[in-house]
């Protein structure tokens, strides 16, 4: 026996099994057309949705939800709540034909602020987290759809210059670049790099001024120390197969004597900075000189 099709066209009506009405709205040549409603069996509004020719167009609204539908696609304004009374926001949400765009935001159940995300044509471009208190916990910049220039993590809400925080920087491919993480209330920061994501470079900061030890795993390798963001103390630049520099800085200045180190000839040599070289000076002598070897 073949199936029967049916055409909807009129008011259509579907009931509860207590006899209060559960959905009605109207149909044209069998595509919804029209206000459509949604009732519980005590005869609650659960939904209304708006349609044209079957396709959600116009206003939409739950207890929990209110927005707009153009030609089947959120759009524009929509707001969430955790509470059916719709006083404690959810979710306050723009959207432009079915993507998110401008500024979004979303709210812990007290109401409090989650996270602020902007978004533009191309997607999401920034995001901020917030702690349960309200103070900014987390922001990053996204390209492309992928995490760019830099990424902070707040404690608390406080800033660069009130620490602790930990910071990511990111590169146009969306691979970490550098972290800073502060690791004390005196503004102490610890920096890493990364180049393909393998770390070459650590150390330590205050604020913005470099201090304590400092070690670059690139070439060449360097270990020294900065006090109050200048060079002190003894330095020493190497490459592991062909030679090293070792010396000692004054307030970033070289001084005494430096050993120049060959690996490969077995020799050394040294220069007084009594004499004022500079220290560049010196490392294109080295390069120079074990290049040649």
């Amino acid at each position: 026996m073949a199936s029967q099709k049916y055409c909807f066209d009129g008011v259509y009506e579907k009931f509860h099994h207590n006899g209060r009405i559960k959905r009605s709205g109207l149909y044209d040549r069998n595509r919804k057309c029209g206000p459509w409603l949604v009732f519980d069996k005590d005869g609650t509004q659960l939904e209304y949705c708006e349609y044209v020719n079957g396709v959600r167009c116009g206003k939409y609204e739950t207890q929990y939800e209110t927005g707009t539908y153009e030609m089947g696609e959120k759009h524009g304004l929509w707001k969430g709540w955790h509470d059916k009374e719709q006083t404690i926001p959810k979710y306050v949400e723009q959207y432009n034909n079915g993507e998110l765009y401008g500024e979004c935001k979303t709210f812990y159940p007290d109401g409090m602020r989650c996270t602020t995300n902007w978004y533009s044509t191309y997607g999401l471009f920034r995001c901020e987290e917030y702690y349960p208190n309200g103070c900014i916990k987390h922001a990053v910049a996204y390209l492309s759809g992928k995490k760019h220039n830099t990424e902070i993590f707040y404690h608390n809400g406080d800033y660069l210059d009130k620490l602790p925080q930990r910071c990511y920087e990111y590169d146009d491919d969306g691979i970490i670049d550098s972290i800073w993480e502060s690791r004390d209330t005196k503004c102490k920061t610890y920096l890493k790099t990364y180049v393909n994501s393998d770390c070459v470079r650590h150390g330590k900061c205050s604020g913005k001024v470099a201090l304590g030890d400092r070690r670059l795993d690139f070439y060449p390798n360097v270990t020294g120390q900065y006090d109050n963001g200048k060079k002190t103390g003894e330095w020493t630049f190497t490459d592991i197969t062909r030679g090293f520099i070792s010396g000692h800085f004054n307030e970033d200045q070289p001084c005494g004597e430096w050993v120049f180190n060959f690996y490969q000839i077995q020799q050394y040599y040294t220069v007084d900075f009594s004499s004022n070289p500079t220290l560049d000076d010196c490392l294109s002598r080295l390069i120079s000189d074990i290049s040649s070897i």
